[in-house]
């Protein structure tokens, strides 16, 4: 590989480094009031959105919160490329649970069922980041991509360049192609710099 294709991949603003740190962007009062609305339900609730809908950045803003309150935190963390040697911490945290600690859960969806039933069942303190609403978990957020969240990060990654890049219609076109997915969103934005010569 030559040395020019890589320097346009490490200065491609849509990079996968950079894709996967996008993060959701909160007011501080309203992690505030899902914080409270989860301690209401006894600290046992869920967060859902799609895949880049900003889960992951939510739950540690609450996580953040909570451990500033003294709350022991355990997270876990599961994902499609999952192997039995990572699904290890899932099993020990079902079979022995505690009552006292806060169990953050990411990408429950990705865990064999029988260990999700065990965790819900044994976790009286948990928290769920998840792509479909989990039964009898309250629901403290529903997170939603939206156009004006697309812009804002794009233009805080690349500017206008990429702002234009968007297209005509601000990327509705895009966002709605990709369902949603705005990581799915910045890796066509990826190519189309590249094919634009961006760099």
């Amino acid at each position: 590989m030559s040395v020019e294709p890589m320097r346009h991949a490490a200065n491609n603003p849509f990079r996968t480094s950079r894709v996967e740190s996008v993060a959701w962007h909160p007011y501080p009062d309203e992690v505030t009031s899902i914080y409270f609305r989860w301690m209401k339900s006894k600290w046992r609730g869920q967060v859902v959105g799609h895949h880049g809908a900003g889960k992951t950045t939510l739950c540690q803003h609450l996580i953040t919160l909570a451990e500033a309150d003294g709350l022991s935190v355990r997270s876990l963390f599961a994902n499609r490329q999952c192997t039995s040697l990572t699904l290890a911490p899932w099993r020990e945290a079902a079979a022995r649970p505690s009552s006292e600690t806060l169990l953050v859960r990411d990408g429950i969806g990705h865990v064999p069922g029988r260990i999700q039933k065990r965790l819900l069942r044994n976790t009286p303190r948990l928290l769920s980041a998840c792509h479909e609403p989990l039964a009898d978990i309250p629901i403290i957020a529903r997170l939603q991509s939206n156009l004006p969240l697309l812009q804002t990060l794009t233009r805080e990654m690349s500017g206008d360049e990429g702002l234009r890049l968007l297209g005509t219609d601000g990327g509705a076109a895009l966002l709605q192609s990709c369902n949603g997915n705005l990581r799915e969103v910045f890796r066509r934005l990826y190519h189309l710099w590249l094919e634009n010569g961006c760099i």
